[in-house]
């Protein structure tokens, strides 16, 4: 049975008015691979528990906020 994924989901911006950011699941080529491989690569990987304040900042003027969620 198939249970990892290592597809990559960017994010995008969503409604313009007021942009939160919002993961694109719209990727293609979804591939099976060995679970603990995955599992320690993502270990030493993973987010740092203190990101910088501005991690989450929307995109500038000229970045593209989608209308409504893709």
């Amino acid at each position: 049975m198939c249970t990892v994924d290592t597809s990559i989901f960017g994010q995008v911006w969503v409604n313009p008015e007021r942009p939160f950011p919002y993961v694109d699941f719209n990727a293609k080529d979804h591939v099976c691979k060995n679970f603990e491989d995955i599992r320690g690569w993502v270990e030493v990987h993973q987010i740092a528990e203190n990101v910088s304040t501005d991690f989450l900042n929307p995109p500038e003027e000229d970045g593209y906020i989608y209308p409504t969620l893709p």
